[in-house]
């Protein structure tokens, strides 16, 4: 008997009734296998999650029955944690896991099965698909990417209510990370007081550190620059986007503000901002075109000339979430999407123009919208 505790994140109800649903849409398909690579989408279907995704992994989904899991030998005390599949099949370090992978196509599916693979997923590299086409010359296998990424896309309430916690984590970060903001401090400094909040409010994964974005000064046009050593000074403007994750699920916040008296010129761009996301939060629900949203948050900041072009999507999905990606580009708001929204879908609302920017996490309920983060939105006063 294993020493390891069993200790799901959802009960295998819920882990079942995921899979049911993928294998319906893989029938849909005409598919007899789905074999994963995607992280994601492996922890969605298993609940097995774990840092060495750097090493093969994969998720075999056949068109009836339980997943089997290809695996990382070492990291089976993970998956004896934290996952209801009991077919784990693990190799050693030099073994060939690509034909550990194919031989349970072959097993499970036969030797002519017609298979999807996420050819759009980093973690499935060329030459890695390549091989395991070898393994299996007689098998047609076939790029398909949404089927799991589009089924994640509606939450489940115990997703939501692990997002809802991690709004609060990302929320006491922001908080934090702004009490710390002053003339003299580094934003290590800042990132040592947002890194004891996280913590402290019950943040379970620093796989990537702190998974955000500190910048001062100049620093404050990088997008996705990190913390430094850099000394704040007296004028610096600042940007905090940060996360809270609680089971691997994200929430997000972002403010930005300067270190002293602010000029006219960002308080208006911060309010100009701001009211505009109020509308179009307050405008989000069931039916509604996410093109039109984006429109409600654009067309304020054009008609501003805050800036000439507003091309950037002003919303994204959140859910479960690895590094590096801390988001996800299936599920955008922007003007060119023809998509529209439903109930449990989770999102990233933001706005950044002219030195200011701002942030929350929403969540899409048969009533209309719910915040998940939380904390005054005007432009916050620090230094």
């Amino acid at each position: 008997m294993s020493a390891v505790p069993q200790q799901l994140h959802f009960s295998v109800e819920e882990y079942r009734a995921r899979l049911q649903r993928t294998q319906a849409e893989m029938e849909r398909h005409r598919l007899d296998a789905l074999l994963l690579h995607q992280p994601e989408n492996i922890a969605w279907l298993s609940g097995f999650f774990h840092d060495g995704f750097f090493a093969y992994h994969a998720l075999l989904i056949p068109a009836a029955g339980d997943p089997v899991l290809i695996e990382r030998a070492l990291e089976d005390p993970v998956a004896q944690e934290l996952s209801w599949v009991t077919d784990r099949r693990g190799y050693f370090d030099g073994e060939d896991p690509e034909a550990l992978a194919a031989a349970a196509v072959a097993e499970l599916c036969g030797d002519n099965a017609r298979v999807a693979v996420e050819l759009d997923s980093a973690f499935l590299p060329l030459t890695r698909f390549r091989r395991i086409g070898s393994l299996l010359p007689n098998a047609e296998l076939v790029s398909h990417n949404a089927i799991v990424e589009e089924l994640r896309q509606i939450k489940s309430a115990q997703e939501i209510a692990y997002i809802r916690a991690a709004g609060l984590i990302a929320s006491a970060a922001v908080s934090a990370g702004l009490a710390a903001a002053r003339v003299g401090a580094t934003e290590l400094d800042i990132a040592a007081a947002v890194a004891q909040a996280q913590a402290a409010h019950g943040h379970d994964s620093f796989f990537g550190g702190l998974g955000g974005t500190i910048c001062s000064g100049w620093r404050t046009i990088q997008l996705h620059g990190q913390q430094t050593g850099r000394t704040l000074e007296a004028g610096d403007r600042l940007r905090l986007e940060l996360p809270g994750i609680h089971r691997q699920y994200w929430a997000k916040q972002m403010r930005s503000t300067v270190l002293g008296r602010p000029d006219d010129a960002l308080l208006r761009a911060h309010d100009i901002l701001r009211a505009a996301q109020d509308t179009a939060i307050a405008a989000m629900g069931p039916g509604v075109p996410a093109a039109h949203i984006a429109d409600l948050c654009r067309r304020p900041v054009l008609d501003a000339q805050l800036i000439d072009r507003y091309e950037n999507r002003v919303g994204y999905g959140l859910g479960i979430q690895f590094h590096p990606t801390s988001g996800d580009f299936a599920l955008d708001i922007d003007h060119r999407t023809s998509r529209k929204l439903e109930s449990g879908m989770v999102f990233h609302m933001l706005l950044f123009a002219a030195g200011a920017a701002i942030s929350e996490t929403v969540v899409v309920t048969d009533a209309g919208c719910e915040l998940l983060t939380h904390g005054p939105r005007s432009l916050p006063e620090v230094g």
